[in-house]
């Protein structure tokens, strides 16, 4: 049978110990990692069969899955993945037919395993009981097998589990000494719709692996024996409460007494932050009687720690360990916990009474090196302390929950998790229909709750990610009423998107955030003029709990194609080696080094802007990005800057990441980017400070500095103690431009107590020349006087307008934007923009009088908000763009905005820039030094067009976009 209390097994003793558990009491643990054998139960004919009760012959090495060693079958275009794919385009597309082919297939959607197997499988060795362990009680534990699990015992058929997030436990019973037939079925199918794009089961991220990969033991604890403990501090008077049960296997005793100890944890032998272990506190320690009637009973206790204990925080993350002892027989076993209460004041967050702020990043099991999570501590410490060098202090577990070890290495770090009930129950299914995802989900809340409930770090619980259906609002509803009553320890919210329900205790809601699913180019960064000024503080005020920005960000920035070497593991990344085939097929393979650092800084502009948006809307609860990391699925979302293995792609460090994103914030309220030297530029100055405590006297500078380091001015404000939270004002400053050097970027610095932040300003003249120089004709049509012109040899400037460009003949206009693309356009319908932004050379001559880096930065919103893309395949490989636009990495098209060659015997420069905006000084700027470079000897083309070629770029017939 299952066991009925599985926390022993794994939670409870496990968490003191890295390899299963401890006992006072003889006991005794087998480790069954190591070679088994295994059989394909490819008919299903296994139970039927009684494979149990036969010797199975193929050897696999567990822990371990099917695909990591080579067993499965190759990929085809018949595979039947577990994953929605939205644009299904590969399967019939001539551009796909290449990677259709049965010696080569590659998918775009996801990583691609070598190798594919879904359904039943068999797995089976010997162990040995020796004859000393006839008056024991035997158990078996299965950490992270995928997914359902039965398990005979010889030919005895113990049960079946079908959790996902929790190791699968099963009560032995007693066992006679000698040698034992163990049999495993594993089942790696979808045994319950949980939503086909789950991420605990989906091929978008770790995909449909099927075997076991963490621990494998078997276990023996006396017939009387601790079956739970759960432990509930109660910070305001460092009190604990402890609940738990003794199982009486034996039948024979009806009372016992539990010694319960606590003391300070002891700091890990492989800890690397020493400074924040617990400091020493007092020894306590109470007995407290148990009796029963049949089988075992409860018992509570409470013990006081006395106002000495220490909190846990993410500042502070001090562990005491719980150590209980039952007599008779002396079982014991060991948990730990952390004083640690998480609550709402109004519509902010408080960690043990101070006011918090969420900064969360997602992880949707994206481990390409093995397919699956990892099992061990290291790992997750290693992923935790990225995510913290980034200013992060939240991980959203998207539709799934972790192992232990990553519970393990946030307690000890100090940082908060966010757990889902491994669903997603929505598209292939709905929520509160009376499907079978409906009873499921409150099993697997009630399994995460008995194994991991104990650690400070587990803070919020979630049913799942967007839910669907409608009734699903009735259904959680009533799920939340469950839970937060049965477990307080943690706040609860039904889904993360929505809905937003009076039971909720704080919301995940994706409306406070720059760019929407839908949004294309109205959004606030691709319609209104760049500025920090917008926050969320009207969508705030109207809500009564907690708001956490739900997945901001998903900008994209283009395939990092070096990254492909790092893929050692089973999981391939055939969809680079598509998106790379595209690029080379258009001649501009030796640019994607370039297009990735232009499109990644442009995608920091992006996440700084929509980070600190978040920041400085007073009383906001928090933000969870999507993501930190690229999340390979879904058509391929290239929105991390850090790649899928968690390390840098090289254009944003995390200490430059960090100055926007950490406990202590400086801002600036800018209410434009852009000026004139006729100006004043003004800015409110404040921080959003939520660090471990008041900043008091704090000292604020701040100054505006030039590209070559000169200091334009500066100032300090005034002295002030800075409270906990954010939209803390600290001052109002006005820098007169009239005689600051133009046209020129200039940085804004705030510094607050040694934490400091910048901002782009760009500063131009009041007024430059305009005029055309008199040996360069200006027109908007290739008509005859241009022709003239152009075989008489002068030079020419065709300003194309926007809605005269070439669309795509296939997908019509290019979209753009000043953003990046937002999550991929395969997964959205091709939701605007289609672009990664600009790509150019800041020497060039052309750009003397218009500073600007490679990449877009703010002032280029200005002219990318009216301008066309132009579609330049049909030109000479060699003639590339003076100012190229960085396409989508599944069409890799040649995009410009200007571009030169030599027509005839003249010049030719073409730009599709709209610069008939005399009143917008960006624009009349980027005029002036376009003329002056057509008047200089610098304009040199090199590449000859012909005249059809060059009228592939335009349309004869203006469009109406």
């Amino acid at each position: 049978m299952r066991a009925t209390f599985p926390f022993l097994m794994f939670a409870l003793v496990a968490m003191s110990n890295p390899v299963f558990g401890q006992d006072a009491a003889p006991a005794a643990l087998w480790d069954l990692s190591g070679r088994w054998r295994y059989q394909l139960d490819r008919e299903d004919a296994g139970i039927a069969g009684r494979w149990f009760d036969q010797r199975l012959e193929k050897s696999i090495r567990l822990p371990g899955s099917l695909p990591g060693q080579g067993i499965g079958d190759p990929v085809t275009v018949d595979t039947k993945w577990i994953g929605g794919i939205v644009d299904r385009s590969w399967y019939t597309a001539a551009e796909y037919e290449p990677y259709r082919q049965s010696d080569r297939v590659k998918v775009p959607f996801w990583l691609q395993p070598e190798t594919y197997y879904a359904g039943a499988v068999w797995y089976q060795r010997e162990f040995e009981i020796p004859p000393d362990m006839s008056r024991r009680r035997f158990g078996l534990l299965l950490e992270r097998p995928h997914w359902e699990t039965r398990v005979w015992v010889n030919d005895r058929f113990i049960g079946r589990d079908d959790a996902l997030g929790t190791p699968h436990v099963y009560d032995l019973g007693a066992m006679a000494p000698g040698r034992h037939r163990l049999t495993i079925r594993v089942d790696n199918r979808m045994i319950v719709d949980v939503g086909e794009n789950s991420h605990s089961i989906s091929d978008h991220t770790q995909g449909n692996w099927n075997g076991i990969v963490g621990r494998i033991e078997l276990h023996a604890t006396p017939l009387l024996w601790l079956s739970d403990m759960q432990v509930y501090p109660q910070v305001r008077n460092r009190t604990v409460r402890v609940k738990g049960r003794v199982t009486d296997s034996d039948a024979r005793k009806d009372q016992a007494t539990v010694l319960l100890e606590v003391r300070p944890r002891p700091v890990r032998s492989d800890r690397r932050d020493r400074r924040q272990s617990a400091p020493a506190a007092p020894f306590h320690q109470s007995t407290v009687e148990v009796r029963w009637s049949d089988g075992g009973g409860v018992f509570e206790a409470e013990l006081a720690l006395g106002e000495d204990a220490v909190l846990w925080d993410e500042f502070m993350p001090a562990l005491y360990e719980l150590t209980a002892t039952l007599q008779p027989g002396g079982h014991q076993a060991v948990t730990w916990f952390g004083f640690r209460e998480i609550s709402a004041e109004g519509t902010q967050f408080t960690v043990n009474g101070r006011k918090t702020f969420i900064r969360g990043t997602l992880d949707c099991a994206i481990y390409p090196k093995t397919g699956h999570p990892p099992t061990d501590v290291a790992s997750w410490r290693r992923v935790i302390e990225v995510a913290k060098a980034h200013g992060l202090n939240n991980i959203r577990f998207h539709s799934w929950c972790p192992p232990q070890a990553a519970f393990v290495a946030a307690d000890e770090l100090g940082f908060y998790l966010h757990v889902e009930c491994s669903s997603w129950p929505n598209q292939s299914t709905t929520l509160g229909d009376g499907k079978p995802v409906d009873r499921w989900i409150y099993e697997e809340a009630d399994r995460i709750l008995s194994h991991y409930g104990n650690h400070p770090s587990f803070v919020f619980l979630l049913c799942g990610n967007e839910p669907g259906g409608a009734r699903h609002g009735e259904y959680l509803s009533k799920w939340l009423s469950h839970y937060r009553a049965a477990d307080p320890r943690r706040l609860y919210s039904g889904g993360a998107g929505w809905p937003q329900l009076p039971e909720d205790q704080f919301f995940v809601t994706p409306d406070p955030r720059i760019q929407a699913w839908g949004g294309g180019l109205k959004s606030r960064i691709n319609a209104r003029p760049p500025e920090t000024v917008t926050d969320y503080r009207d969508y705030i005020q109207a809500r009564p709990v907690p708001v956490v920005s739900h997945e901001i960000g998903q900008w994209c920035v283009y395939p990092n194609f070096d990254e492909m070497r790092k893929y050692t593991g089973y999981l391939k990344p055939r969809n680079f080696e598509i998106f790379r085939d595209r690029l080379r097929a258009n001649r501009m393979g030796d640019l994607a080094r370039e297009f990735l650092h232009a499109s990644g800084k442009l995608q920091t502009l992006c996440y700084k802007e929509d980070i600190e948006s978040a920041l400085r809307t007073p009383g906001m609860g928090g933000f969870q990005l999507l993501d930190l990391h690229d999340f390979p699925g879904q058509g391929t979302a290239l929105v991390g800057v850090l790649d899928p293995f968690w390390e840098s792609k090289g254009y944003v460090e995390p200490e430059a990441f960090q100055r926007f994103c950490g406990s202590t914030i400086p801002l600036a309220r800018l209410e434009k980017r852009v000026f004139t030297n006729g100006e004043t530029l003004t800015a409110n100055l404040e921080v959003a400070h939520f660090g471990s405590q008041p900043l008091v006297r704090a000292t604020a500078n701040w100054r505006l500095v030039a590209d070559t380091g000169r200091v334009v001015e500066q100032g300090a404000l005034p002295v002030a103690e800075v409270p906990v939270g954010n939209g803390i004002a600290l001052g109002r400053i006005a820098v007169d431009l009239r005689t600051v050097p133009s046209p020129a970027r200039y940085r804004l610095e705030l510094e607050v107590e040694g934490r400091a932040n910048d901002w782009d300003v760009w500063v131009y003249p009041n007024a430059v020349e305009t005029r055309p120089p008199s040996d360069v004709l200006v027109t908007r049509e290739l008509d005859g006087v241009a022709r003239a012109a152009l075989e008489g040899g002068r030079k020419v400037l065709l300003l194309l307008a926007p809605n005269r460009v070439a669309p795509d003949p296939k997908l019509g206009p290019v979209a753009l934007g000043f953003s990046s693309i937002f999550w991929n356009t395969a997964w959205t319908g091709r939701q605007a923009p289609h672009t990664l932004g600009i790509l150019c050379d800041p020497g060039h001559p052309l750009f003397a009088r218009f500073p600007t880096d490679s990449h877009s930065n703010w002032q280029w919103w200005y002219l990318i908000q009216r301008s066309g893309a132009m579609i330049m395949d049909q030109l000479p490989p060699r003639l590339r763009p003076t100012v190229q636009v960085i396409d989508d990495w599944f069409t890799a098209r040649r995009l410009g905005l200007v571009f030169e060659a030599r027509l005839g015997r003249g010049k030719l420069m073409v730009c599709s820039i709209d610069l008939d905006q005399p009143s917008d000084p960006v624009v009349r700027q980027f005029h002036h030094s376009l003329l002056r470079y057509l008047a200089g000897d610098d304009f040199k083309p090199r590449t000859r067009v012909t005249w059809d070629e060059i009228q592939t770029v335009f349309s004869r017939h203006p469009s109406s976009e």
